[in-house]
Protein backbone atom coordinates (compact mmCIF):
# COMPACT_ATOMS: atom_id res chain seq x y z
CA UNK A 1 0.00 0.00 0.00
CA UNK A 2 1.26 3.03 -0.87
CA UNK A 3 1.29 5.95 1.86
CA UNK A 4 1.20 9.76 0.36
CA UNK A 5 2.80 11.15 4.04
CA UNK A 6 6.18 11.14 6.01
CA UNK A 7 4.46 9.86 8.96
CA UNK A 8 6.16 6.29 9.09
CA UNK A 9 9.92 7.89 8.60
CA UNK A 10 12.51 7.24 11.64
CA UNK A 11 16.18 7.87 11.83
CA UNK A 12 17.98 4.91 13.30
CA UNK A 13 21.58 4.06 13.33
CA UNK A 14 23.04 1.92 11.49
CA UNK A 15 24.73 -0.32 14.22
CA UNK A 16 21.13 -1.42 14.99
CA UNK A 17 19.49 -2.54 11.90
CA UNK A 18 18.22 -5.91 11.68
CA UNK A 19 18.51 -8.84 8.92
CA UNK A 20 15.19 -10.14 7.44
CA UNK A 21 14.65 -13.87 7.20
CA UNK A 22 13.07 -16.07 4.70
CA UNK A 23 8.92 -15.15 5.49
CA UNK A 24 9.15 -12.17 7.03
CA UNK A 25 6.79 -9.47 5.84
CA UNK A 26 8.43 -6.44 4.78
CA UNK A 27 7.43 -2.65 4.90
CA UNK A 28 9.06 -0.45 2.14
CA UNK A 29 8.76 3.46 1.97
CA UNK A 30 10.08 5.40 -0.68
CA UNK A 31 9.87 9.33 -0.38
CA UNK A 32 11.18 12.11 -2.17
CA UNK A 33 13.64 13.84 -0.52
CA UNK A 34 14.46 16.97 -2.61
CA UNK A 35 13.85 18.01 -6.15
CA UNK A 36 16.46 20.07 -8.18
CA UNK A 37 16.51 21.68 -11.73
CA UNK A 38 17.28 18.54 -13.31
CA UNK A 39 17.70 15.81 -11.05
CA UNK A 40 15.49 14.79 -7.59
CA UNK A 41 16.87 12.71 -4.50
CA UNK A 42 14.77 9.72 -3.24
CA UNK A 43 14.99 7.58 -0.04
CA UNK A 44 14.15 4.38 1.02
CA UNK A 45 13.58 2.23 4.33
CA UNK A 46 12.65 -1.40 4.42
CA UNK A 47 11.08 -2.31 8.13
CA UNK A 48 10.09 -6.14 8.90
CA UNK A 49 6.78 -5.49 10.32
CA UNK A 50 6.19 -8.68 12.96
CA UNK A 51 8.95 -6.03 15.31
CA UNK A 52 9.41 -2.89 13.61
CA UNK A 53 13.36 -3.65 13.15
CA UNK A 54 14.92 -1.78 10.42
CA UNK A 55 16.24 -3.73 7.45
CA UNK A 56 17.69 -1.08 5.12
CA UNK A 57 18.15 2.55 4.19
CA UNK A 58 19.71 4.26 1.52
CA UNK A 59 18.73 7.27 -1.52
CA UNK A 60 19.65 7.70 -4.55
CA UNK A 61 19.59 10.58 -7.27
CA UNK A 62 17.70 10.52 -10.81
CA UNK A 63 18.91 13.22 -13.27
CA UNK A 64 16.83 13.36 -15.83
CA UNK A 65 18.24 13.29 -19.39
CA UNK A 66 17.67 14.27 -23.39
CA UNK A 67 18.30 12.79 -26.20
CA UNK A 68 21.92 12.81 -25.91
CA UNK A 69 22.51 11.74 -22.55
CA UNK A 70 22.61 15.25 -21.29
CA UNK A 71 21.27 16.23 -17.74
CA UNK A 72 18.01 18.52 -19.28
CA UNK A 73 15.49 20.52 -16.55
CA UNK A 74 12.97 18.12 -15.47
CA UNK A 75 9.52 18.41 -17.12
CA UNK A 76 7.11 20.99 -15.52
CA UNK A 77 4.41 18.31 -14.91
CA UNK A 78 6.85 16.02 -13.43
CA UNK A 79 8.69 18.82 -11.34
CA UNK A 80 5.43 19.56 -9.86
CA UNK A 81 4.60 16.16 -8.74
CA UNK A 82 7.88 15.43 -7.07
CA UNK A 83 7.48 18.53 -5.46
CA UNK A 84 3.95 17.65 -4.08
CA UNK A 85 5.62 14.46 -2.55
CA UNK A 86 8.55 16.06 -0.88
CA UNK A 87 9.10 15.19 2.15
CA UNK A 88 10.42 17.99 4.89
CA UNK A 89 10.78 15.57 8.21
CA UNK A 90 13.72 13.74 6.73
CA UNK A 91 16.75 13.58 8.06
CA UNK A 92 19.89 15.05 6.03
CA UNK A 93 21.40 12.47 3.87
CA UNK A 94 25.19 11.52 4.39
CA UNK A 95 27.36 12.78 1.68
CA UNK A 96 28.89 10.05 -0.75
CA UNK A 97 32.85 9.87 -0.69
Amino acid sequence: MATPTCSHWRRIPADTWSLPYYGDVLEIWTATHAVGRSSFQLVYQIWRQSDDALIAASHSVQVWLDARQQPTPLPPLVREGLIATLCPDLPKMPARN
